[in-house]
């Protein structure tokens, strides 16, 4: 019978401690690296790299939704959830949020529907065009 898995606490490290691994300079490049290449002669893509809120305001449609429970309005991805959320960060203004949403749905990345149940609400839902672009990130 093979041992349980290590706890996950005993594989986490300070920022200090990583900093100063002496692989951590050539695992920044290889990340920096993979990330370029990613985005490489992709105008959208390269774009979502220049301004740090566009890739929060992408990757918060993408876990709202994922996480979201239909039967619990307080987890509903709306859009002024994510203007909430996003306002944490400091990195938008709720109508530059507004602005990068519809642009993310006139590109085929986000649709925005309503709840199920509640049909005054509005929801923005991620496409198969951004999970899987979400999911190339991932690797």
């Amino acid at each position: 019978m093979s041992s349980p898995s290590p706890s996950i606490a005993s594989t986490v490290h300070s920022p200090e401690e990583i900093l100063a691994h002496p692989r951590f300079p050539a695992a920044r490049a290889a990340f920096v690296e993979a990330v370029l290449a990613l985005h490489e002669g992709d105008q959208f893509r390269s774009r979502l790299l220049v301004e740090a809120m566009r890739q929060v305001t992408f990757n918060l449609i993408v876990s709202l939704h994922l996480r979201h429970d239909v039967a619990d309005r307080t987890t509903w991805a709306t859009p002024q959830r994510l203007k909430d959320e996003i306002r944490t960060f400091g990195l938008a203004s709720p109508r530059r949020t507004d602005a990068l949403v519809a642009r993310l749905v006139q590109l085929g990345y986000v649709d925005i529907r309503p709840s199920e149940h509640d049909g005054r609400v509005r929801i923005p839902i991620p496409t198969a065009k951004m999970m899987s672009l979400d999911r190339e990130w991932l690797v």
